[in-house]
């Protein structure tokens, strides 16, 4: 009732309050009809329902331009609901201001987990918040899933990059430890490159992003599965099996345990194939395309660099793969893809702490003495 009375009050957040959707519901009657600017309701369990309200009211209310709805267990369809309202009326759903240029939606900033209907609200965001150029959604669950709980979706983080490809104005996003393929670091959950391939579509064609973290997303999905669980015996690196409704690779042969370790490069092979024509990247590292920590490995840091190497387009300068587990089979394939390269750009490769061996170096001597 003191909102509902008063005729000053034209922004307030009540987020993170523990008020609960009842309350929330008789906040949002309160402001009805007034001429609020900004409204504030994260974590407040609006759900389904309160999602509902909330559309309707923005819908008429000419004077709000901010409102945040994220951490409120709202679904897919709820959530793109309210995307479309938003965007017609060009309203923040997370709490962006018009003039704001970074957006740091880190958990570790936040002390919550984005999930794919809030990745849809920010989607939403970025088409009508052209000033911010750099967005940090690290150690999120924008796909569904953390530390191998939840169910995997794609929605969210598609409409995140389908919004990046087009934005004019994003040049860092950060996307670390979101557990993108459906698997996290310590191999629990089921892979799904649905995610990372909409990612790779949107470094593809983004004319402004200069910065990807996608670091510390297990993207080629390795595990350990006991033997007796996979179809067949006696399996081999190399060997392609069925594991969960997904065909995966075997990548080391069965231990001492009986575990074998499998994965895929479908994701890597994604990313390198959207590197080859990017028009904004231009390093594979920290501060371009950070790919550290994603258990790559020879296969895919030679994907990476075979890709890099084969593009006369790519603008792609310097590529940090130390410390990545290359080994001398990572050596000769890079050593290959060295010597066929048509890249005029790239003049520097770090490969240190790889365990590359002599048999490495020895393949890589005549591909750097023979590089323009």
């Amino acid at each position: 009732p003191a909102i509902r009375d008063s005729a000053s009050v034209t922004s307030i957040d009540v987020g993170r309050n523990f008020i609960g959707q009842a309350a929330s519901l008789e906040l949002l009657a309160a402001m009805k009809g007034k001429s609020m600017a900004s409204i504030g309701m994260a974590g407040c369990k609006l759900g389904v329902e309160g999602s509902k309200v909330v559309a309707e009211m923005i819908s008429v209310m000419a004077s709000i331009t901010v409102v945040d709805l994220r951490y409120n267990n709202l679904d897919t369809e709820s959530a793109t609901m309210l995307a479309t309202v938003a965007k017609e009326k060009r309203i923040s759903l997370c709490g962006i201001t018009p003039e704001q240029t970074e957006a740091d939606f880190s958990s570790s900033k936040t002390g919550s987990y984005m999930r794919p209907a809030d990745a849809i609200l920010l989607a939403a965001d970025l088409a009508v918040r052209p000033s911010v150029t750099s967005i940090d959604l690290s150690d999120n669950a924008l796909c569904g899933i953390k530390v191998g709980r939840g169910t995997y979706t794609a929605d969210g983080i598609k409409a995140i990059a389908e919004s990046i490809s087009v934005s004019p104005s994003v040049t860092s996003v950060n996307l670390s430890r979101n557990q993108l393929c459906g698997i996290d670091e310590r191999g629990r959950g089921t892979y799904n490159a649905d995610g990372i391939k909409a990612i790779a579509d949107s470094i593809a064609v983004t004319a402004s992003m200069t910065s990807i973290n996608l670091s510390n997303n297990n993207l080629t999905g390795r595990h350990f599965v006991k033997e007796t669980e996979l179809p067949g015996s006696n399996l081999k690196v190399g060997d392609k099996v069925v594991h969960k409704g997904k065909e995966l690779t075997v990548l080391v042969d069965k231990d001492s345990d009986g575990d074998v370790l499998l994965g895929t490069f479908t994701g890597v092979i994604a990313i390198a194939e959207a590197i080859r024509v990017t028009p904004s990247v231009t390093s594979v590292g920290k501060d371009g395309l950070n790919l550290k920590n994603n258990s790559l490995g020879a296969e895919g840091w030679g994907a990476i660099l075979t890709a890099v190497c084969s593009s006369a387009v790519s603008k792609i300068a310097s590529i940090d793969a130390s410390g990545e587990d290359i080994g001398s089979k990572g050596a000769k394939l890079i050593a290959e893809a060295l010597r066929n390269s048509v890249n005029a750009s790239i003049t520097s490769i770090d490969l240190s702490e790889n365990d590359l061996g002599p048999e490495g170096a020895k393949a890589l001597a005549p591909a750097i003495r023979d590089s323009a």
